[in-house]
């Protein structure tokens, strides 16, 4: 009898954990990540795998055969646009059909251009992440004409700067051991992990942090600073966007940054302008000294938000206007990024064609 009785406990404990992990399935699934080979990024999913999150948002797919968040892989090897970037490009948030670098292949489809982009962005991965991983991607995907690089920030501390001149900047690891390996691959241990990870216990979980903007905290430490301070600031990140806008020339390619910031909203439901602090005015600079492109997209935010009260960022599962990108985020960035590609794009022709009036003109 005995035995039988535990034959049920243990029967009735092994249903409950399928149904549990049945559960988690569809709650909170992402593939194992590993070290990237390349260095393009710090780590990938696993390819072609499928995950499903309902943590924020909800959204279902499949990874692509590189491991990254695409829908289609037919041109992941030498796309006309790269896109790097944090969790917000990596969009496991949305669905695949949603997600900007989508949306964006769809808009040039459908103008005719012909071009394709391609998105490598990657959980937990920084603007000085992506910085020390930019020459690497290059050599990888060989972008025929940009490189897309979002951020949340544009404030670097002097140790994130120091780290990219030493090669030391801080990496994604993965897990190498079999062990847990095989348990991130159980759905409910995984969503275990996760709901520790979010109370702060264990490990930093890679793929649930949104990089927060430094502003604040930069905005004090500005304060505090002398011109003097200011200046060495200013001539060590115009070292680092010079070396990086060398790169891009060298592999004739052009470098963009898409800063997504928060939109601000008082209390009364109103846009609060956006005001930069002296370190973002230095980083805008620096991109213009170097090359660099700089698109920030608070203004159509903002627009936006004024004609249909729809914020960028938060879903109906999360706190308003915080986290990640919602659908109508990356809708605003896919026509924003294609209207300011199209612009680059004829002011190159006009200038190709002045170029080539000039010529003709020594000539005669």
């Amino acid at each position: 009898m005995k035995v039988k009785k535990l034959a049920q406990v243990i029967c009735s404990l092994f249903l409950s954990f399928l149904i549990l992990n049945a559960i988690c399935f569809f709650y909170y699934n992402v593939p194992v990540h590993s070290e990237s080979e390349s260095g393009s990024t710090d780590y990938v999913w696993e390819k072609s795998k499928f995950y499903s999150k309902g943590t924020e948002g909800f959204a279902w797919g499949k990874t692509d055969a590189n491991g990254f968040n695409n829908l289609t892989v037919e041109n992941s090897i030498s796309p006309e646009i790269l896109i790097m970037g944090s969790s917000h490009t990596e969009a496991f948030n949305v669905a695949q059909n949603e997600n900007y670098v989508y949306l964006l292949n769809e808009l040039m489809s459908k103008s005719g251009m012909g071009w394709s982009s391609y998105n490598i962005g990657v959980s937990g991965h920084t603007i000085t992440t992506c910085l020390s991983n930019f020459k690497n991607a290059v050599e990888e995907f060989k972008p025929g004409k940009y490189v897309v690089m979002e951020v949340s920030s544009t404030e670097l501390t002097a140790e994130e700067i120091n780290s990219l001149f030493d090669g030391t900047v801080n990496e994604i690891h993965s897990s190498a051991n079999p062990i847990v390996i095989f348990l991130q691959k159980i759905p409910f241990v995984r969503c275990a992990y996760y709901q520790l990870d979010k109370m702060g216990i264990g490990a930093k979980n890679t793929n649930n942090n949104v990089p927060k903007p430094q502003a604040a905290k930069a905005d004090v430490s500005v304060q505090q600073s002398t011109s003097d301070l200011l200046e060495e600031y200013k001539s060590a990140l115009n070292l680092v966007l010079k070396e990086t806008g060398s790169v891009a020339q060298k592999n004739g390619i052009k470098l963009m940054f898409l800063y997504n910031p928060d939109l601000k909203i008082n209390k009364n439901g109103e846009v609060i302008p956006q005001t930069q602090s002296e370190k973002s005015e230095i980083f805008m600079s620096a991109c213009r000294d170097n090359g660099i492109e700089f698109l920030n997209m608070y203004d159509a935010y903002a627009e936006n938000y004024s004609k249909t009260c729809r914020l960028p960022h938060g879903f109906s599962n999360t706190a308003v206007g915080k986290g990640h990108l919602n659908k109508f985020g990356h809708e605003l960035i896919a026509n924003e990024l294609y209207e300011f590609i199209l612009k680059l794009e004829q002011q190159n022709v006009i200038e190709a064609k002045e170029e080539k009036w000039f010529f003709q003109a020594l000539n005669f």
